[in-house]
């Protein structure tokens, strides 16, 4: 054959490699037919009784410019359902020195690229013929003594392809096997030098796996064919039952050739692992398991992470959508989640065996695309959720996720489709933001969240009638406007209210934690008006949400807002119950709200939150009696001095004589609890309490002079410095109190014996 027609052959294989990698498979077999005309005026079959062929130990076909078709699936091994079928070789073979290759192999390489053809167009009859001839003749080649490894290697990818052709057909599993077993033969025989040269030849299948390779005569390429056809091999006995030696020593051989020549975080390298960890896991070899299925999930989690969680892509259903041939945690971690519980006896870790158990059952039934999976694998995240094992958590929610996604794009193509897959993809979505969220990922959270609340198609779309659907989108525009009023959502179901009401309030403490604050009161807003049409005006709900919304605007400097707010919640507050609201944690915020009034020169508003504060006091059994009064003397203290600021000097006066009688009583309830308690513990409580008391005092005179009343306030100095006297005295009987007493208190009794004093003048 003359140069020009040699390159016209590498010019139609290209374009037929080309063809097919698109799907084009007509005009791809019409290019293969163009390079078998070109080659050679005989049609196929080959001539080959003398099979000239150049003995070659190094392959043509790993130094071809093929392009890898993408892996259609993960290889791992699943039962009925879930199972994705042994490996083929799918790409066709464009050989880079197409001008010295010999004619025969030429022509056995185009007959390959035909089969590969009708392969993909599941023409697998004629895909079928094709592979035989090129096994038969390569058979008769080394019969007559010549080992090339370029037949070798195109034997071996023929055999595995119709071996995937048996096992995916579901024609025979043993048919399979034999196929796999063949391919493998011609690996040894590659490998075997000695025994290609002679004419004591057994190409039968052999009982054994076990594989041998020279790296120095075989690329890392082809020896990761041969891992594939071996995997393939063990898929096939895993799914006859064939769990014997041979079938670990394989997959041990697997795992050893992917590692060598791939990444340590390759898919097929975790794939590998997750094989053997099952495997090992079936004949009760727990902790050997868990070694490989830990690999698995390294590989596996960061991976579903990058593709599901990560907020960096265009589209998160898109993304759902490109991983279909991507690595799932959870297939391993329904192993590791077995083995880590199975000993232990508390009822968590019993329903969630059982949840691993039955996930396994309804994926094995049903398959991975099903409303019972997705329910399961609820289930599970639920249960590891309340286990505090967040990560694993988020991987089944996650997965469910898919599931959903999945579920409503078949939903979606039918005449009739209803929105229950809508509503379960917007409660998981919630959930997977709420596990971000407790992770502190309050970015990838907050995608969420919103993406929970979708648009104005999804949103509130649940399975009623079109007026009510309709009435749902006008709630959430109206939400939108933030003018939706209490009339306007009572028709709204009241399930649709409960969900998007918990998800704006879960971003609005998104938003809070990310320091948009101007956001976060919006979403609790819209959370409010959705809530309070639900349960009421006087539900412990309402008054969180009020709470909530007066913390944000107190950061924002809205005091008067802030103010309204909290009184607000206070006032349903005082009917519904605490809820989720802490005493200590409302006193606090008040206290601060009342110095942001202070510092601003709004007396009147100041008083007003210190007042709050006392009345949540009186009302709370979350203090002791001693300390509640305690910080309901401060409060009262706090009034005083700023109506004394005010210049209403009578009414603080008596506030500020309230103060001095409730510290007063409070200071003699801990003395006479002395007996109860250690002698060091008194004296540091007392030395708070007295200082306090001790302000109250000392503002009670300075009032009273204030007032013109010398008297009064002569005996108010007086009653200080008794006090403090007093107190002195007792805690000198304790050495190690002693210089902390006497460096804060003595100040305090040199003062107020000094006011005491008829000659002092007549302000303090």
């Amino acid at each position: 054959m003359t140069l020009e027609n040699r390159l016209s052959v590498a010019v139609s294989l290209s374009l037929g490699e080309k063809f097919l990698c698109n799907g084009q498979f007509d005009q791809a077999t019409d290019a293969f037919d163009s390079a078998q005309r070109l080659l050679t005026s005989a049609p196929l079959p080959i001539e080959t009784h003398d099979c000239p062929i150049k003995c070659n130990t190094f392959s043509s076909l790993v130094c071809s410019s093929e392009r890898p078709m993408p892996a259609t699936h993960i290889d791992t091994y699943q039962e009925d359902e879930c199972d994705v079928g042994a490996r083929q070789f799918a790409a066709a073979i464009v050989p880079d020195d197409v001008v010295g290759l010999d004619d025969n192999v030429l022509q056995l390489i185009i007959a390959y690229n035909k089969a590969v053809v009708y392969q993909a167009s599941k023409n697998y009859q004629y895909a079928c013929i094709l592979y035989k001839l090129i096994v038969d003749t390569v058979r008769s080649c080394l019969s007559s003594g010549n080992t090339d490894a370029t037949l070798m290697h195109l034997a071996m990818r023929s055999h595995n392809n119709m071996g995937q052709i048996e096992y995916c057909t579901g024609h025979s599993e043993e048919r399979a096997c034999v196929e796999f077993e063949s391919a493998l033969v011609y690996a040894r025989h590659h490998y075997n030098h000695s025994r290609m040269h002679h004419n004591e030849i057994d190409l039968l299948p052999s009982n054994t796996a076990t594989i041998q390779i020279n790296a120095v005569t075989t690329p890392p390429e082809y020896q990761l064919e041969i891992a594939t056809v071996l995997s393939n091999w063990c898929r096939t006995r895993w799914m006859m039952g064939h769990h014997d030696g041979t079938m670990f020593a394989a997959l041990e051989d697997v795992i050893r050739i992917r590692t060598a020549n791939l990444e340590s975080d390759h898919l097929d390298v975790a794939a590998a692992h997750f094989n053997i960890g099952r495997a090992l896991f079936s004949r009760g070899c727990n902790q050997k398991a868990l070694k490989h299925l830990l690999c698995y999930m390294r590989t596996a989690y960061t991976r579903f992470e990058e593709q599901n969680i990560s907020i960096n892509k265009s589209s998160a259903v898109e993304n759902n959508k490109s991983t279909a041939a991507d690595l799932d945690p959870t297939l391993g971690l329904i192993y590791v989640l077995q083995i880590q519980n199975q000993e232990k006896n508390d009822s968590i870790s019993r329903d969630l065996v059982w949840g691993l158990l039955s996930l396994q059952d309804k994926l094995k039934k049903l398959g991975p695309i099903h409303t019972d999976v997705a329910s399961v694998l609820n289930y599970i995240g639920t249960l590891l959720f309340r286990r505090r094992e967040l990560n694993y958590a988020l991987c089944f929610f996650a997965q469910e996720l898919c599931v959903e996604e999945q579920l409503k794009a078949q939903s979606d193509s039918e005449p009739f489709s209803n929105n229950e897959d809508n509503v379960s993809i917007i409660v998981t979505c919630n959930n997977i933001g709420r596990i971000l969220q407790e992770l502190e990922r309050y970015q990838e959270a907050k995608y969420y969240y919103q993406r929970s609340l979708g648009d104005d198609e999804n949103l509130l779309t649940w399975s009623c009638c079109g007026e009510q659907k309709g009435k749902c989108r006008n709630a959430k525009k109206a939400c939108d406007r933030d003018i939706l009023e209490d009339d306007d959502a009572l028709d709204i179901p009241a399930p649709a209210m409960n969900l998007y009401s918990t998800v704006w309030y879960n971003l609005g403490l998104i938003h809070d934690k990310m320091g948009a604050f101007n956001e976060a009161i919006q979403a609790f807003r819209m959370s409010l008006k959705l809530r309070r049409a639900m349960l009421g005006h006087e539900h412990s709900d309402v008054s969180c949400l009020f709470y909530n919304i007066g913390v944000l605007q107190m950061e924002q400097n809205l005091l008067s807002e802030a103010t309204e707010s909290f009184r607000e919640a206070l006032a349903h507050r005082h009917v519904s119950g605490k809820g989720q609201l802490n005493d200590a944690h409302v006193i606090r915020t008040l206290r601060k709200l009342a110095s942001m009034h202070k510092s601003k020169g709004n007396i009147k508003g100041a008083i007003a939150a210190y007042e709050d504060v006392i009345a949540v006091l009186n009302s709370s059994n979350d203090f002791e009696t001693v300390v509640r009064n305690q910080k309901i003397g401060i409060a009262m203290c706090d009034i005083a001095e700023l109506h004394q600021a005010q210049g209403s000097l009578k009414v603080a006066l008596e506030y500020a004589m309230g103060s001095a009688d409730t510290l007063l009583a409070m200071r003699n309830s801990v003395l006479e609890n002395e007996t109860t308690m250690g002698v060091d513990d008194v004296n540091e409580d007392l030395q708070s309490y007295v200082e306090v008391e001790t302000r109250a005092l000392l503002l009670v005179g300075s009032l009273q002079h204030e007032l013109c009343e010398p008297l009064n306030a002569q005996h108010a100095f007086s009653k200080t410095a008794c006090v403090l006297h007093s107190h002195l005295s007792t805690s000198m009987t304790n050495s190690a109190a002693a210089q902390k007493t006497k460096s804060t208190l003595f100040p305090l009794l040199e003062v107020s014996m000094m006011l005491s004093n008829l000659s002092c003048a007549p302000e303090a």
